[in-house]
């Protein structure tokens, strides 16, 4: 990692020196406990009242090669299909190994 000590002004008027300390807060605050590992980073930027867009603030995780990525929502289970899974489950130690014949024709 490479500290920046460069000390171009911001439109926002803070330095690169002061990016680089407000980055490592966030980042530090991110990992601190499971609540904020769940955290939306912008939501975390709020909580240590550093006003950016949420370029920014992505852009000043990865600088640090912390990423993260959106899960796909998946459909919840009822508990009719959680006990269709159990029956399965059931049925497939009942039968034999040899009963069961296996292709990779369709």
């Amino acid at each position: 990692m490479v500290l920046m000590s460069m000390t171009m002004e911001h439109q926002n008027g803070c330095n690169f020196q002061q990016t680089h300390s407000m980055g490592k807060k966030l980042l530090d605050l991110s990992m601190s406990n499971l609540d904020h590992c769940d955290m939306p980073w912008t939501d975390i930027a709020k909580e240590v009242e550093i006003k950016a867009a949420q370029s920014t603030i992505e852009n000043l995780f990865h600088s640090y090669n912390v990423f993260r990525y959106v899960a796909y929502l998946k459909p919840t289970l009822t508990q009719q299909m959680r006990d269709n899974r159990v029956d399965l489950a059931k049925l497939g130690m009942t039968i034999d190994i040899c009963q069961i014949v296996s292709t990779n024709e369709m």
